[in-house]
């Protein structure tokens, strides 16, 4: 680095050390000589030292560099070059802080980045827009502080990592908000972000709204039509091929009739409506629904058997877990071939309520799993297979959706695990004590 300063130091030095030895030899006191001359030399470097440290001490205000020789003019050429190569590195930096922050500036999804103790470091101005979070305004405030949605709150002490809550914007009660959290810069610091779901919000509405009302205008005529083909069935003058479709005609008007009240109890599920709850002895609730599934079974012979805890009592509404359990269980009677087994049992397992419904039929493949509690969603494979004398295709595709909204209204969850050829346990999880 400094190999031309440090040749020309040596032969400073020697030359120096050369005078000091003539000198010395004439005068006849060398080493007084060799003393002043290495006095001199540090004097020197004392000096140029000096020079460099002032010119350092100064930098910011003074561009022009002093005149030094040797070893510290290469030093301060060394520098030089080290502070473009910085300032090089600075200036790239810069421009990629820079992209970085024009990139996030751009984001529709409002971002905000939190300290280790959800301080407020940065936030881009879709949060302002959003969340009403100023930037540089409410720089170093408690997010918490700014935003007081109690669901939020909760959420963001949690740290939901993955996860998502939606929220209404603190700015505007029409405006609805998807925010997710991301760990950051290695989890010191975290990424909050808040997309606007009105759109998607006022569709779902629309949606929930049209299927409420067609139900609606279906069910009377629907029942109109149930009476007619009752009527028909009873007239004795009936011709017997005549008979047999108005039969079926009736049978396909029942299960209409069933679809659309799926679609309303769903519809209602979705509405959110506060329902009052009460004690409910589910045991007693699940001793009809047994019987109820042994005489739907018939002479498909259906082993269907109950280990209940009578004392074991929920807070919820009587009408839709009457209607959750019956599609359980009918469900693993209607959907295993002749003869299968079906268990269902209700036991306290530590600070919850579990109910499972459990078959030997033929099981589920994993790949349908996650979708069973979608609306209309069906697996052909597995379940409604080799057992032709099982209902299948009677159904309205909508039990296990309503199962999942009525378990989740009691502050509970839906769990379903199976292997094929081995049969499916169905498994609902309820909280001893409902906050309502």
């Amino acid at each position: 680095m400094f190999s031309e300063g440090r040749v020309t130091e040596r032969w400073r030095l020697l030359a120096l050390l050369l005078i000091a030895t003539l000198v010395g030899m004439v005068t006849e006191h060398l080493t007084l000589c060799y003393l002043l001359a290495l006095a001199l030399y540090l004097i020197w470097h004392i000096r140029q030292f000096n020079r460099v440290e002032r010119w350092l001490a100064a930098k910011g205000g003074e561009d022009e560099a002093p005149l030094v020789l040797g070893i510290w003019d290469d030093f301060i050429n060394h520098l030089f070059r080290q502070e473009k190569h910085y300032q090089k590195e600075i200036e790239r930096y810069e421009t990629i802080v820079t992209r970085f922050q024009d990139t996030v500036n751009a984001l529709p999804d409002a971002t905000v980045v939190l300290g280790e103790h959800g301080d407020i470091r940065w936030a881009n101005p879709a949060a302002e827009r959003y969340l009403g979070i100023r930037n540089p305004g409410d720089i170093g405030q408690r997010l918490s502080n700014l935003i007081r949605d109690v669901a939020f709150v909760e959420f963001l002490a949690k740290d939901h990592v993955g996860k998502s809550i939606n929220i209404i914007s603190p700015l505007d009660d029409e405006v609805h908000l998807n925010v997710r959290v991301a760990p950051y810069r290695g989890g010191i610091e975290r990424l909050v972000t808040a997309r606007d779901i009105s759109d998607l919000i006022r569709a779902d509405q629309m949606r929930r709204d049209f299927v409420s009302n067609a139900s609606h205008e279906l069910k009377t005529p629907l029942t109109v039509m149930s009476g007619y083909m009752e009527l028909l069935e009873g007239t004795p003058e009936l011709d017997q091929d005549l008979l047999s479709v108005v039969r079926s005609a009736d049978e396909q008007t029942a299960r209409m009739r069933r679809l659309v009240d799926d679609l309303l109890t769903l519809s209602r599920l979705e509405s959110n409506t506060q329902a009052r709850f009460e004690p409910i002895m589910v045991a007693a609730i699940l001793e009809t629904v047994v019987e109820d599934a042994i005489h739907l079974s018939g002479d498909r012979d259906h082993d269907v058997g109950l280990s209940a805890d009578r004392e074991l009592i929920i807070d919820g509404v009587y009408s839709d877990l009457v209607s959750a359990l019956s599609n359980l269980v009918f469900n693993a009677v209607n959907h295993t071939p002749d003869g299968s087994v079906v268990r269902v049992s209700w036991q306290r397992e530590g600070d919850e309520a579990v109910l499972r419904v459990k078959d030997n039929g033929l099981g589920i493949e994993p790949r349908h799993l996650p979708r069973l509690t979608e609306r209309f969603y069906r697996a052909q494979a597995g379940r409604e297979r080799d057992h032709s004398s099982a209902r299948q295709g009677r159904g309205t595709g909508l039990g296990l959706a309503i199962v999942k909204h009525i378990v989740q209204a009691h502050g509970g969850r839906l769990s379903i695990q199976s292997t094929p050829g081995e049969g499916a346990e169905f498994v609902c999880y309820f909280p001893l004590k409902t906050n309502r």
